[in-house]
């Protein structure tokens, strides 16, 4: 027994020599100081090479007015390495991000201990494996989102554009399932805001948010809106047959076999411009999460065949479809940058007893024995922002009323036993960091 307990000690102080060795990321605010967010990454990513040596964690109570809190501290067991190669260091938004290699290279400066970590936050944490990306703890699970159709504000720029609404709702459905981090639904004619015709933005509707998440049983929310998609320019070229797209004009040739052929000159367009912006929402609030808007000039042939699908592979392929595509790519991007933080929540569709059932399974990443907090809205609760944009509400008060473990996944539900108060139907079920990477 002895001996077997030695081995297993030996093999622990191995492994964490070997953890302590692997590339390690480190990330901090970026506010125009490129030296201070460096400096502060690469400290933030000492301290995760001294955390993954070994940690302690050590668990405080107290009692305030008849209310019971708990909190939880975890602060390495050893001093973080004493030097550090850096292997790369890059620039996400307003985060900084830095890739080392403890153990070897330059002298590492002097870094404080890292602060208290409440276990009921969602603590940002980071994946090596993930291929040097910052990864917030939970954010493998696959939010829902529904996308609704485009609204194109200036309808006639599109007459060579067959139904670009469903078009441009399609292709965007496509980048994010194609990007990992959602599953997609498209919404059916249903706009998640109402257009005013003469206005850039449109008139934010909260309670039709909350309604279409309700329906489709999804997280998220995205609206998009086309702001300009105007041709500029003339260019020449010389063809043959007869086809003539929209804005195009031909001169053809009075020879008898040109004329036969088709042959000519064409007008067409130079450059077009591709304006798009798009809307995210939570759909239990209904409340405007992030708005991004991406524009591009495409050139070369930048009319479309009106008898082609825009979310046709003949379309993604011409200059046209590229350009759109690679702003519908930027888009799809910064939106899953946005919720790659943000909680994964599902909804309670029944309880039987203690034991209930939530709208998301294996399909989403959940799996047995996950454990999640269980949330109930406050009825009338509504937050709203102290300033002029009446519509822009903050979100929807909750209460945390216990915890889930989850028993049994199938692709789209999962069933779990809950601690703490009953749950009810149309309660929220969300992902508690554990500490660990999924």
């Amino acid at each position: 027994m002895k001996l077997g307990l030695a081995a297993l000690l030996l093999g622990a102080v191995l492994w964490a020599g070997a953890v302590q060795a692997a590339p390690v990321l480190g990330a901090a605010p970026y506010a125009g100081d490129v030296n201070a967010a460096r400096d502060a990454a690469i400290n933030d990513a000492l301290q995760n090479a001294a955390l993954f040596n070994g940690a302690m964690v050590t668990a405080t109570g107290r009692s305030d007015a008849g209310r019971n809190a708990e909190s939880q501290q975890v602060r390495p067991q050893q001093p973080g390495p004493g030097s550090y190669t850096l292997l790369r260091e890059w620039r996400e938004g307003t985060m900084y991000f830095v890739q080392i290699e403890p153990g070897m290279g330059q002298p590492a400066k002097a870094a404080p201990m890292p602060a208290p970590v409440e276990a009921a936050a969602e603590p940002a944490a980071v994946n090596v494996a993930s291929g040097g990306k910052a990864q917030c703890a939970g954010a493998a699970y696959k939010r829902k989102v529904l996308v609704t159709p485009f609204w194109l504000t200036r309808p006639a720029q599109a007459n060579d554009l067959a139904d670009p609404g469903n078009g441009f709702q399609h292709v965007l459905a496509d980048r994010l399932g194609n990007g990992g981090r959602f599953l997609t639904y498209l919404g059916a004619d249903e706009l998640a805001f109402a257009p005013q015709p003469g206005v850039i933005d449109p008139q934010l509707r909260p309670e039709q948010v909350r309604q279409l998440a309700r329906r489709y049983g999804v997280q998220f929310i995205i609206g998009g809106l086309v702001h300009d998609l105007s041709t500029s320019g003339v260019k020449y070229r010389p063809v043959y047959g007869q086809e003539i797209r929209p804005e195009e004009r031909k001169i053809t040739f009075a020879l008898p076999l040109l004329g036969w052929l088709g042959a000519g000159v064409k007008s067409m367009p130079k450059a077009r411009q591709v304006d798009m912006e798009v809307y995210l929402f939570d759909g239990v609030s209904g409340a405007l999460v992030s708005r991004h808007r991406g524009q591009q000039v495409a050139s070369g042939q930048v009319m479309a065949r009106p008898d082609q699908a825009v979310d046709s592979a003949g379309f993604a392929q011409g200059d046209l479809g590229q350009t759109v595509g690679s702003v519908l790519d930027q888009l799809a991007q910064q939106v899953s940058g946005d919720v790659a933080c943000i909680p994964f929540s599902a909804r309670i569709v029944r309880v039987e007893g203690r034991r209930l059932y939530f709208d998301a399974g294996t399909v989403s990443g959940i799996a047995p024995g996950d454990v999640l907090q269980l949330y109930r809205l406050r009825a009338g609760q509504d937050l709203q922002a102290l300033s002029a944009l009446d519509a822009q509400g903050q979100g929807l008060v909750e209460d945390l009323a216990g915890s889930v473990r989850v028993e049994q996944v199938q692709p789209l539900f999962a069933t779990a036993l809950a601690e703490g108060s009953q749950p009810e139907i149309g309660d929220y079920v969300r992902f508690v960091s554990t500490g660990k990477m999924r």
